[in-house]
């Protein structure tokens, strides 16, 4: 169908949302906008109604943002999304079905592994209950606490764990935080007693991390692609019957973290930036995202590397996003999405820039 006429039938026909029938009626940020706000980024209108945009698809975007390495890279750099947003410590608990980040290190002072947060380029002791193996000192369990903790929530943590082997308990916090954390632990175990809370020595090992996601975070990254690929190919609405399968594969809710996303998506091996091409001498601090797409002769695939830093070689997932013989010819299109070296700028966390297209 010619463009112009597309159009005019648009004008006149209410479209339904791609992912129901609902009428559409939302715009959407192509980079989730819990990642920051990019001016000049690329958005999505008119495809996606409010329910989907910003509950179905929604959790979608949260659990990348929170549960897996861009949850951990968000929280280092301290980026912050939408105000309106709850603030979730990614360490303290998951979201949308994704599990916490945990991040252990050996304390040589305490002899035994410690739990931490990490914000802002700083690691700070995580303020939780740990339940320590004896002979090993591996911990096997921690439970996060906070001020909003009710006894009957620490419980149903600690029955949640299914601790069965024999093991030590500590309690890491602050001195400030005891105030709370006494009176809560014996309204949860009135027998408890306390002996001072320890601190992490000033000897920290690097932290290893453990990210549990599921189905979702996979599909977020195909929700990424093919939106992007809708906003910079224009003559596409999403709703041809060659995107029914990735459609669907973002739509529906199944507990797959890697049988449907294999199908998908892939790693790509070959870079998508060249910084002689493209006059990038990445200095200290640098740190963007990248997000492409091409149609190629059978099919149009969707490329996403989150938070390319100067010593950080993050994974490019290309997404496939339809495999047809009516794809002939060759296009492709791409964004850097890089933050500003300082805070914000007038309300934007960086700028997102068109790149070059090299044929590879």
């Amino acid at each position: 169908m010619p463009e112009t006429l597309r159009r005019q039938l648009d004008g006149r026909v209410k479209l339904s949302c791609l992912y129901c029938a609902n009428p559409v009626g939302s715009t959407e940020h192509v980079l989730p906008a819990a990642f920051g706000y990019f001016r000049n980024a690329p958005m999505l209108p008119d495809r996606l109604c409010s329910n989907c945009n910003n509950n179905r698809l929604g959790v979608l975007d949260e659990q990348l943002a929170r549960c897996g390495v861009e949850g951990f890279f968000r929280k280092y750099y301290g980026i912050v999304g939408r105000k309106e947003h709850d603030s979730v410590n990614p360490f303290m608990r998951g979201s949308a079905g994704g599990k916490r980040i945990e991040a252990r290190t050996f304390d040589r002072v305490a002899g035994r592994e410690v739990s931490v947060e990490i914000g802002r380029g700083q690691a700070t002791q995580l303020c939780a209950i740990s339940f320590i193996e004896k002979e090993s000192r591996k911990v096997l369990h921690d439970i996060p606490l906070n001020p909003k903790m009710t006894p009957e929530e620490l419980r149903t943590a600690y029955d949640r764990c299914q601790i069965t082997t024999p093991c030590d308990v500590a309690l890491a916090s602050h001195p400030h935080e005891r105030e709370w954390i006494e009176p809560l632990i014996q309204q949860a175990w009135p027998n408890a007693t306390f002996s001072e809370g320890t601190l992490m020595s000033n000897v920290i090992e690097r932290p290893a991390l453990k990210f549990q996601v599921t189905d979702r975070y996979h599909r977020a990254f195909a929700k990424l692609g093919f939106h992007y690929f809708l906003s910079q190919f224009s003559r596409f609405t999403g709703r041809e019957g060659c995107f029914a399968d990735i459609r669907q594969f973002i739509a529906e809710d199944i507990d797959d973290s890697q049988g449907r996303a294999s199908s998908f998506i892939t790693e790509r091996k070959t870079p998508l930036l060249s910084t002689i091409a493209n006059g990038l001498t990445p200095p200290d601090g640098w740190r963007a995202h990248v997000i492409a797409a091409e149609i190629r002769p059978g099919g149009c695939v969707a490329h996403v590397q989150m938070f390319i830093t100067c010593d950080w070689k993050s994974p490019i997932r290309t997404i496939v996003l339809a495999r047809s013989e009516a794809f002939t010819s060759l296009e492709a299109a791409g964004h850097l999405f890089l933050y500003h070296s300082d805070e914000k700028q007038d309300g934007y966390a960086g700028e997102a820039k068109a790149l070059p297209v090299m044929p590879i």
